[in-house]
């Protein structure tokens, strides 16, 4: 942690400053959080609405348009800056090889199960009817006036095309009136250009991981955007809906054997592995996305991964690289370092096993847990050697957005108590630590704030005290929950 915490706190990142210039991390789990998000180009000539933070870079350098930072023209006009993250799916179901499905004239509406297509064509005026669950398809087509309807839909749609996408002139989970249903009824990833125009609706969860997104002709759009482009023309409007993000699912979209991030280069990414990974070794996790020849320890490496390592004999800590014959652990959090643009997968890891036993937990929402073993203090004399406190690095396993007031603590195999009530009796800091890439500093949160979080492929920092010497210290961990 770096001296941007507090004073009393230790340095344990500034190691990272001297090998690899400046690296961050990214996590899946933050594609949606911010209403409008682009990495490229935003062309417009229509109002842009901002309604909340943006992740992406915003703004206007070309047409006549006016990014506005809420939700009326009296509003100035505003730039934000940050990193858009970047995730995919990975392993495809064979869609080439899938059934196509289409509409006909003795059958206007396709009522279509959740499920593997190749191509799926909704003829003009036609319509297509999805329901909770994932779809994969190839290709996704419709002609003008055509409908994607989720009227039944309780939960959420992943909609997964790995292919362009064309929304010209249609409702996609809108009414007949062009008034946005639900966004959180719709996940939806395409791996190639969408576009939405011609007086088109749309609502939902939008990620493009390469593509351009391309609004024009009136289109209303209802939800939250990311792409690599972003075209807006012809006064189109984006009304953000960010309130709906904790209703969205959007594990399909991310799941232990088929998810992808991709990682910038030249940063530090502190991160968490969504995987068992015990006894697995750094080349069997990370070797098959990142050449192993470019990781012997030289100055020449192009990546890295270290650890923290702690004292058996007072509170002191170090990085320790860690080689690509070196094991890795679970619930262990890591720092990946890389030069270059990297996307890096989990195939051929096992789903993490997880527990249905999350003893304590008021979350409805929280039906798995895992327990891992932190590594307790060395030393509680006075004044204790290496400091009052062990800084412990956590790496979260799970693929959904998990609440910090959603995990347990055991000391010595007792019962299972809150952050807070760990802290009230005076073994650990219920604050937790998340390196913020865009920064490079640290954002802190507590338990008793619902807002703080640890998202997918994310590591976080916990502050054990002195206190802790000689005692067994569990963390339960939930999978999801936020």
């Amino acid at each position: 942690m770096d001296s941007v915490i507090e004073s009393k706190r230790i340095k344990i990142i500034i190691f990272f400053c001297l090998c690899i210039a400046s690296l961050q991390a990214a996590s899946i789990g933050d594609i949606f959080k911010s209403g409008l998000q682009t990495t490229g180009d935003l062309d417009t000539s229509g109002d842009v609405f901002l309604i909340g933070e943006a992740d992406g870079t915003i703004e206007a350098p070309s047409g006549s348009g006016v990014i506005h930072c809420g939700e009326n023209t009296s509003d100035p006009a505003c730039t934000k800056s940050g990193q858009r993250v970047n995730g995919a799916p990975g392993n495809w179901p064979d869609v080439d090889n899938a059934e196509d499905k289409s509409t006909a004239w003795n059958l206007t509406t396709l009522d279509l199960q959740p499920g593997t297509y190749r191509d799926v064509n909704i003829g003009y005026q036609h319509k297509l009817i999805l329901h909770n669950g994932t779809y994969y398809m190839r290709k996704l087509t419709f002609g003008s006036n055509a409908e994607l309807n989720t009227s039944s839909v309780t939960n959420t749609v992943q909609l997964l095309i790995r292919d362009s996408t064309d929304f010209s002139n249609v409702s996609v989970n809108c009414d007949s009136n062009d008034n946005p249903l639900p966004p959180h009824h719709l996940a939806f990833y395409s791996g190639g250009d969408v576009t939405i125009t011609d007086g088109g609706c749309i609502s939902g969860f939008v990620y493009l991981l390469d593509g351009k997104l391309t609004f024009n002709s009136n289109v209303v759009a209802a939800g939250a955007f990311s792409a690599d482009t972003m075209s807006l023309l012809d006064q189109s409007r984006i009304t953000n809906r960010v309130d709906d993000l904790p209703l969205v699912d959007f594990g399909p979209i991310c799941q232990s054997n088929m998810c992808l991030v991709k990682e910038k280069g030249g940063k530090w990414h502190m991160i968490g592995i969504p995987a068992d990974i015990d006894g697995k070794t750094v080349s069997e996790v990370f070797g098959d996305d990142f050449d192993d020849n470019n990781f012997t320890g030289s100055s020449s490496d192009t990546w890295r991964i270290y650890e923290r390592t702690y004292s058996d004999t007072d509170n002191t800590s170090s990085y320790s690289m860690v080689p690509t014959n070196g094991t890795l652990h679970q619930g262990q959090g890591y720092w990946l370092g890389n030069q270059n643009d990297i996307v890096w997968d989990l195939d051929g890891l096992a789903n993490v096993t997880w527990d249905t036993n999350c003893p304590n937990v008021n979350n409805s929402k929280v039906t798995e847990c895992l327990t891992i073993r932190l590594k307790s203090a060395s030393d509680n004399s006075t004044p204790p050697q290496g400091g009052p406190y062990r800084y412990f690095l956590s790496g979260y396993m799970g693929l959904k957005t998990a609440r910090w007031m959603d995990f347990r603590f055991k000391i010595n195999g007792g019962s299972a108590i809150t952050p807070t009530e760990a802290h009230d009796n005076g073994l650990i800091d219920n604050q937790i630590w998340i390196y913020n890439e865009g920064s490079n500093a640290y954002d802190t949160c507590v338990d008793d704030d619902a807002g703080c979080v640890v998202d997918p492929r994310e590591g976080f920092w916990i502050e054990l005290n002195s206190t802790t010497t000689n005692q067994t210290i569990d963390l339960i961990i939930p999978n999801g929950g936020a």
